[in-house]
C-alpha cells in the first residue's frame, strides 16, 4: 500500500493461550532508523481483537504507515512481565535485509 509516500508495515499476530484471554500486544509503534516513532501506540487492554478462547489460538493484524524511503526498522513490542499488568518492552529489528 503506498499512500501519499507512505507504505503500511503489516503484521500478523498469533495469541495462543491456556486460558481464556482479552490482553494482546495491541498495535506496537514502529521506529525508524531516522530515530523516529511512526504509529501511535495503542495500548495492550485497548486492543480491537477478540478474546482468545481457552486452549485455542486467535490471530490478528495490525498496521503502521512510515515513510517508503525509509531504510532501517525496529518494532517496540510490549510484553507483559511475571507481575500482572506490568510490560517489559523490547526493540525489535524488523529491518528486511
Amino acid at each position: 500500500m503506498v499512500e501519499g509516500g507512505e507504505c503500511g508495515l503489516e503484521s500478523v499476530w498469533e495469541s495462543p493461550t491456556e486460558f481464556a484471554l482479552t490482553t494482546h500486544i495491541g498495535t506496537p509503534p514502529v521506529i525508524g532508523e531516522d530515530g523516529i516513532i511512526y504509529g501511535i501506540y495503542e495500548t495492550m487492554d485497548l486492543a480491537p481483537v477478540p478474546l482468545t478462547p481457552g486452549g485455542e489460538t486467535v490471530q490478528w493484524t495490525t498496521e503502521v504507515k512510515v515513510p517508503s524511503d525509509e531504510k532501517g526498522f525496529y518494532i517496540l513490542l510490549g510484553v507483559e512481565s511475571k507481575q500482572m499488568r506490568t510490560y517489559v518492552n523490547h526493540l525489535i529489528d524488523i529491518t528486511d535485509k
